[in-house]
């Protein structure tokens, strides 16, 4: 768990927003990190939505 994530669990406040947190959040500069196994899907035409919705929540059950 970071410092920032320990940090937020610890205060009390539902309402606590990210900047109050890390308040360096949208400065140019800061460090953060890509998770590598993370990649992303396009499309190269519309999707259907009911067919999408099926395969993504069967791929989420399968995967995780």
């Amino acid at each position: 768990m970071t410092f920032a994530r320990a940090r937020a669990a610890a205060m009390p406040s539902v309402s606590t927003t990210v900047i109050e947190i890390e308040p360096r959040f949208l400065a140019e500069e800061h460090d953060h990190e890509h998770d590598k196994e993370i990649g992303c899907l396009t499309a190269d035409r519309p999707l259907d939505p009911d067919r999408f919705i099926a395969w993504i929540s069967k791929f989420t059950q399968e995967i995780g």
